[in-house]
């Protein structure tokens, strides 16, 4: 029987239960770019927006805040040269 997580993810993302788990398994159950945990959910995917190919699994901060930059590169790297301007 195909749960509803499944059903999301076959219809979203691509992939399988299995290739969730698997993912998760390789990120030791954390997130691919902070290491933190979800408390009482799952890790969100991540995935690239135009190919549709799967990244890895975010927390919800990370993930949203990819999705605020827009998945942009360079306007990441301005926020990064940004903040280490402003270290205080």
């Amino acid at each position: 029987m195909i749960t509803r997580f499944e059903e999301k993810l076959r219809y979203k993302y691509h992939i399988t239960e299995k290739q969730y788990d698997e993912i998760n398994m390789i990120q030791d159950g954390v997130c691919a770019i902070c290491g933190g945990e979800e408390l009482n959910k799952m890790l969100s995917v991540d995935h690239n927006h135009i190919t549709n190919n799967v990244r890895g699994l975010l927390c919800t901060k990370c993930n949203l805040g990819l999705g605020c930059f827009k998945d942009d590169i360079s306007t990441l790297e301005s926020a990064i040269k940004y903040l280490k301007e402003h270290d205080d």
